[in-house]
């Protein structure tokens, strides 16, 4: 993560979040979804992954789910603290609920998701195979998927340490009405 990030406004942070992490995170998702679903309709019947690929499939669902989330939820009290202290009023917009408890759902939520994320790279870690393409296949699979690791917690980490902050801090600024 870069150092950079905690000297930058919220709204900035904010555009890098969607743009560069959350296409990217997609991106390398739908990469991993297609070659697992070619590896599972090749090999289907030879090899006892039905489990492994329903948990991964799950864990997809959920990704795709807490990005949707993070951005309907979470997104829209950047803009609207920001307008709010642009205006230089320091109130709070009437009918604009805290964003402490969404922030603190999306915190659960990436603490659950790295726990999934790992024991499914955990579980996938300990899968052979005597045919050697099947192997190659599936540790492809498997690279991929720490590939998204990589990406995914550096969103995590900018999110819960940069982001997340400065939307309470702004909010903090904002004098209830």
């Amino acid at each position: 993560m870069k150092d950079e990030y905690y000297d930058w406004p919220a709204e900035l942070l904010v555009k890098t979040v969607i743009k560069s992490h959350y296409c990217t995170i997609l991106a390398i998702l739908t990469e991993v979804k297609i070659s697992f679903d070619q590896f599972m309709f090749r090999y289907k019947g030879q090899h006892n992954l039905q489990e492994l690929y329903e948990a991964f499939k799950f864990l997809a669902w959920k990704q795709e789910a807490h990005i949707h989330k993070e951005s309907i939820v979470i997104i829209p009290f950047v803009t609207r603290y920001s307008l709010e202290l642009k205006k230089g009023s320091g109130v709070r917009m009437s009918g604009l609920h805290s964003a402490c408890h969404p922030i603190h759902e999306m915190y659960k939520e990436h603490k659950i998701e790295k726990q999934r994320l790992d024991l499914l790279l955990e579980l996938m870690s300990h899968v052979h195979f005597n045919d050697k393409l099947a192997e190659a296949q599936f540790k492809k699979i498997y690279i991929e998927l720490l590939k998204f690791r990589k990406y995914w917690h550096e969103q995590v980490l900018l999110e819960n340490n940069i982001l997340f902050p400065k939307i309470i801090e702004m909010e903090a600024t904002l004098d209830p009405m």
